[in-house]
């Protein structure tokens, strides 16, 4: 009985729901990284680092056909200051490694609102690890790592619970998904355009479950969840025209 409260007492904090979620998905990389060959997809994502580490001409390539050019002058600028650095392949494990762990993070916390066993939401992690995400982790593709980023900034959406979520928690939420469809979006627009409209059907889904609240809360989380949509929208569109 002691056992099953502590691990009760684990799974309801935020803070160790991060904690596991991060621990499960540096061990499935891990793995992936020390136990695995690391390659690429395709050609295109080789051809895209080549050109951006400057490969091909001596120096970095600030323009490239595969990637927007806010993530071609990024990444250029970054080997121009520190060429040792393969910040391609950097920015593909940072990007999944954040990614995964929101995914993961979202599962143990439908796992707490449903009531199920902390066991129950290790295991289905577990298997999205080990079933879904260790492909993309060893073969590297900016496609799917922008797919894998939308798809975590569409999970944080659907996963919200504005009702009872504190106002720091729902900030916090609301900037990690945008940031994560972003950083996703300048890396392959047309991933993320796909992946957006998942998102934009959890801010539907959200502003749906708010008419059951008062009109003061109703108000309130209108503006902050409507407000994260429409800069949802602009974003893309100024990424789309930036192209």
């Amino acid at each position: 009985m002691k056992k099953e409260r502590k691990s009760a007492a684990f799974f309801h904090s935020d803070i160790d729901i991060w904690i596991l979620a991060a621990i499960m998905t540096l061990i499935m990389l891990v793995i992936v990284l020390f136990g695995t060959k690391i390659a690429f997809m395709s050609n295109d994502d080789y051809f895209l680092m080549a050109s951006l580490n400057g490969m091909f001409t001596g120096a970095p390539s600030f323009f490239s056909p595969y990637a927007t050019p806010i993530f071609s002058n990024m990444l250029s600028w970054l080997y121009t200051w520190n060429g040792n650095v393969n910040w391609y392949v950097l920015y593909h494990y940072i990007m999944l490694f954040l990614s995964i762990c929101v995914i993961g993070r979202c599962v143990f916390r439908t796992a707490l609102r449903k009531k199920l066993s902390i066991w129950s939401g290790i295991f289905l992690f577990m298997w999205l690890l080990f079933g879904v995400f260790i492909y993309p982790s060893n073969t590297i593709s900016f496609t799917m790592t922008a797919i894998i980023s939308g798809s975590a900034a569409a999970a944080l959406i659907f996963s919200l619970d504005p009702l009872e979520d504190c106002n720091a928690v729902q900030r916090f939420d609301l900037i990690l998904a945008f940031c994560l469809c972003f950083f996703g979006c300048i890396l392959r627009f047309h991933s993320v355009l796909a992946v957006a409209c998942f998102i934009l059907l959890g801010v539907a889904y959200q502003l749906l479950c708010l008419k059951r609240a008062s009109y003061a809360v109703f108000s309130k989380e209108f503006c902050r969840i409507a407000g994260f949509g429409l800069c949802v929208l602009f974003m893309l569109g100024a990424v789309f025209i930036l192209q």
